[in-house]
């Protein structure tokens, strides 16, 4: 298994699917872990910080806070959703891609 990571230069966490970061430390690292994101998206909140796009900070940060408040409100206490009160636009979303299995 090390010499396969070390081939492919990526952590035995991420090759045994317990981290969707190849980053092996430093802040990447962190977010990843900490969040669940994946590499691509951290990369991509990193350049909208980097490059002051603080418009679509503040957009991404409503969207994830509206469906915080769906998840609060429509989440009883087993995990069930109750999808037909979910009014976020990201519940909207995870709605259609359960139905179609995406």
């Amino acid at each position: 298994m090390s010499r396969i990571c070390d081939e492919f230069n990526v952590p035995a966490d991420y090759m045994l699917g317990r981290t969707n970061t190849v980053a092996v430390k430093g802040k990447k690292k962190d977010v990843c872990e900490l969040t669940g994101i994946s590499d691509a998206a951290a990369d991509f909140l990193f350049g909208l910080v980097n490059h002051q796009r603080y418009g679509e900070i503040n957009k991404l940060n409503y969207l994830l806070e509206d469906l915080a408040n769906d998840y609060n409100e429509d989440y009883d206490m087993q995990g069930d959703r109750n999808l037909e009160s979910a009014s976020s636009i990201f519940n909207a979303v995870f709605s259609y891609m359960e139905k179609f299995a995406l």
